[in-house]
């Protein structure tokens, strides 16, 4: 209760890690049986924890929910892959994170890192491997990273994605190639299709004009199947332009 900041579940929950090993020890001595969360047992505990303080400043990263980019690389720099394997890439002494069950909060996630410390922390020590310490919302990155994973699909098909585009018709109005109309944009000359959320975007975006074309020229609204936007994502961002400034030049 000295703590004069304002305490988030993810920063409890990383305190208890970094703590961890060393509370095992105090458990041992004094014969007391470590607690488990479950739930939102450490949301419940950290706002307890606030009812006995008064928090006199609120850090900026208070509420962050994490970075999952940062959280890919902090999970190599960190050693998780040492042991972990994510979509099949890494160690293969836990569990590959793509295969776990992750239908979960934040904080039931750390949770459950809490849960599993003893057992990782003496793997970790069998197998000589430092373990982790995190600072700042390092913790909550690694945890957006692990939960995105289950967001991400599996790669699709870009030779399959450039027959969905000469065979829907596509190219009634945009070219490709050489080939095709100009009443749209050239989709060999997109650029900045860097991720399934941007061509969603683009779609999106251009949807009205598209669907008033398709209406002038008496043709029904294609329609595609999840795999068939990934396979189309896939050959698009193949051939995608990155803009090197904020004009898309």
């Amino acid at each position: 209760t000295s703590k004069k900041e304002f305490i988030s579940p993810i920063f409890l929950a990383q305190t208890l890690w970094n703590h961890g090993p060393a509370m095992m020890d105090l458990f041992r001595e004094n014969d007391i049986d470590r607690p488990e969360f479950s739930g939102n047992e450490i949301l419940h505990l950290a706002y307890g924890i606030q009812s006995y303080m008064r928090p006199t400043k609120f850090p900026p990263n208070s509420h962050q929910l994490g970075n999952p980019v940062s959280g890919k690389k902090l999970a190599e720099e960190k050693g998780c892959m040492l042991c972990h394997s994510f979509k099949g890439v890494g160690g293969k002494i836990g569990p590959d994170f793509n295969d776990v069950d992750l239908d979960l909060s934040v904080t039931e996630i750390a949770g459950r890192m809490w849960n599993h410390g003893p057992a990782m922390w003496e793997t970790m020590k069998k197998e000589n491997i430092d373990i982790p310490v995190f600072k700042g919302t390092e913790m909550a990155d690694v945890i957006a990273y692990i939960y995105a994973l289950k967001l991400t699909d599996e790669p699709g098909d870009k030779i399959q994605g450039e027959q969905l585009i000469r065979n829907r018709s596509c190219l009634s109005c945009h070219a490709m190639k050489g080939q095709g109309a100009d009443l749209a944009v050239d989709l060999g000359m997109l650029k900045n299709i860097t991720s399934p959320f941007a061509i969603i975007a683009a779609m999106w975006n251009h949807a009205p004009a598209m669907h008033k074309k398709h209406m002038e020229k008496g043709r029904e609204w294609p329609e595609f199947t999840d795999r068939e936007i990934a396979n189309i994502y896939a050959f698009l961002s193949s051939n995608t332009r990155i803009a090197k400034n904020g004009n898309g030049k």
